[in-house]
């Protein structure tokens, strides 16, 4: 039988066994199209036997580099399916864990923690580089990957349904909403959130609207955070909208794509609500 795979790319790059980061490397100035400061940039020095020698040529900027991390990591991924001769039968899916880290993005349902990168590349497309507008979740990938593999899914129910049929479409249809929930980041920051987006509102219920929505320790460390909380905005929201939510929030998403216009009290949008 053939060797199905299923590789899925996510998180930060620290670095991995087998590999040392070189403090004395100057690759930004060997790579001046990453775009970065000396001090910014440190070379992945790998040992032989951990990645083949067509990964030599990536650079893997400093952990923190997130752009240049993300690139390096598909590149990784890459050759080290090609040195493999995997490509072939290999799914590779690679998604971001989270919105960036700053406010109003990560640990939040605004679009800016959750509208996150998504690539698929299958050696069963016939068209590359379609650009899709179906809204997928994250709940996708196991019905998606059990697909690939010729596998059955189980007989209960499972949230999620396979895009493997919509690769190769720009704009499919039916898949036009999505689920959402958050219920805490780290242990103490308890604030659910349940939600669901279309592809012109998006739905916010927050649970217990009572309680100040909290902060991630590097969040709340962030120079970004520290300059604004005195009285500032973090983009066109107030701090006090931030920090204070009301139990039900609803955004016309194609006329306010900032979300800070709550409709969920407007009597002209009840019938939406």
């Amino acid at each position: 039988n053939p060797v199905i795979n299923v590789t899925i790319l996510s998180g930060d790059l620290e670095g991995d066994d087998g590999c040392t980061i070189d403090p004395n490397s100057n690759c930004c100035s060997a790579h001046p199209e990453l775009g970065c400061n000396t001090s910014d940039c440190q070379e992945l020095v790998c040992e032989p036997s951990v990645y083949p020698t067509c990964c030599d040529s990536i650079i893997f900027p400093r952990p923190g580099w997130h752009q240049g991390c993300a690139d390096a990591a598909a590149q990784l991924c890459l050759c080290v399916c090609r040195a493999g001769d995997t490509l072939d039968n290999t799914l590779i899916i690679f998604l971001s864990d989270n919105g960036i880290p700053f406010p109003n993005a990560k640990t939040n349902v605004y679009d800016a923690g959750m509208h996150l990168p998504f690539l698929v590349r299958s050696p069963d497309q016939r068209r590359r580089g379609v650009v899709s507008d179906a809204m997928i979740s994250f709940v996708d990938i196991l019905p998606s990957a059990v697909e690939w593999a010729g596998a059955k899914m189980p007989d209960y129910p499972v949230h999620g349904r396979s895009f493997l049929p919509i690769l190769e479409q720009e704009n499919p249809a039916g898949w036009d909403s999505v689920y959402f929930s958050h219920t805490f980041h780290e242990l103490t920051m308890y604030y659910p959130m349940r939600g669901m987006l279309t592809k012109q509102y998006k739905y916010i219920r927050n649970l217990l609207p009572e309680l100040e929505f909290p902060f991630a320790s590097d969040l709340f460390a962030s120079a970004t955070w520290q300059s604004v909380k005195g009285g500032g905005k973090l983009g066109k929201r107030s701090i006090e909208a931030y920090l204070h939510r009301p139990g039900e929030e609803l955004y016309d998403i194609r006329k306010d794509p900032d979300e800070v216009v709550n409709l969920a009290a407007s009597p002209a949008h009840q019938k939406t609500l």
